[in-house]
């Protein structure tokens, strides 16, 4: 099966605010559904370059993010960065082209 996973910042700040939550589940999540479909699409996005100064809450969301979506890549057999709806291959190479 194929699997579509939208989106990993809803995810994280799911985890992270909710009073049951817990983060340190989204990483070991994501490679036990990796290993249990044929193909995971898995969509992130790009919170990191506005350059602006945050409330400490909102850089540890950050800082979280940034782990689960170095896990992801990691994860991933291809990545691709979607600019201006330009996809942007920097893993792997695209199964389509």
């Amino acid at each position: 099966a194929t699997v579509l996973l939208e989106d990993i910042p809803n995810l994280v700040a799911n985890e992270m605010f909710d009073e049951n939550g817990d983060v340190s589940r989204i990483i070991p999540a994501l490679q036990n559904l990796a290993g249990s479909c044929k193909n995971l699409i898995m969509v992130t996005g790009n919170i990191f370059a506005d350059g602006n100064d945050y409330d400490p809450e909102t850089q540890e969301y950050m800082r979280l993010l940034s782990e689960v979506n170095a896990a992801a890549a990691q994860i991933a057999d291809c990545g691709v960065e979607v600019v201006y709806t330009i996809p942007v291959p920097f893993k792997g190479e695209l199964p389509c082209a």
